[in-house]
């Protein structure tokens, strides 16, 4: 296993090596099914072997490993089949999300979700991104925030368990699939429908919304 960071000086030594091996899975140099040895990767950063460990039970709590006992750990698949599933999981809550969320809806509700998308804006370069990773952050928050507007904290947990961000920037590796202008015009769309309290709108807007991420998605993995 090759690397572009030989040793790791850094004082939060977990959080590093959780780093490294996130950005080798999102680029693919650690492909689907390959097997990581702590033992390798330690020897290779430069650390103990418990750092490695930590980070790779984090990894694993967010999809991207699978540990398998008696045969080790494993970089993860993320199949089509499985990155629609989530895509229509997604709306089913999001749909939930916006029928509670805009009977419940405060101004101050309201000026929160204009103040993510005002921090989405900034990063919006042409038709791409800035930053990948940040803009993806803010997607999910936004997003999240949205589902939160229900006031179901289950509902609320489920849909943070599964850590869009991080399943989107492995999905596409890093670039950005859509047009970054076209996905903040759908943000706004869904903002408007909630400033109105219209549900149909709102509901409108978010089923296309995920709709053009799951066609553009499926499009993109018949091409790889």
């Amino acid at each position: 296993m090759t690397s572009s960071v030989s040793t790791i000086r850094r004082t939060d030594l977990a959080d590093e090596v959780y780093r490294v091996l996130r950005q080798r899975i999102f680029t693919e140099e650690l492909r689907p099914g390959h097997k990581v040895r702590p033992e390798i990767v330690a020897r290779e950063l430069g650390v103990s072997r418990t750092p490695v460990v930590e980070a790779i039970n984090r990894l694993a709590e967010q999809g991207l490993l699978v540990l398998q006992p008696h045969r080790g750990t494993f970089v993860s698949t993320l199949s089509l089949e499985h990155v629609t599933a989530v895509f229509d999981v997604r709306m089913m809550m999001e749909e939930f999300g916006a029928r509670r969320g805009v009977e419940r809806l405060t101004p101050a509700d309201v000026e929160r979700l204009r103040g993510v998308l005002a921090d989405e804006e900034p990063l919006i370069h042409g038709d791409s991104v800035t930053d990948y990773l940040a803009w993806l952050r803010i997607n999910r928050q936004f997003h999240q925030a949205c589902i939160d507007l229900a006031g179901n904290p289950v509902l609320s947990d489920l849909h943070a368990r599964l850590n869009l961000d991080i399943m989107m920037a492995r999905a596409f590796r890093l670039a950005t699939l859509r047009n970054s202008r076209d996905v903040h015009a759908e943000h706004l769309r869904i903002l408007k429908g909630y400033e109105r309290r219209d549900e149909a709108a709102l509901l409108a807007a978010v089923r296309t919304h995920l709709e053009r991420g799951r066609e553009a998605y499926a499009a993109f993995a018949g091409l790889r």
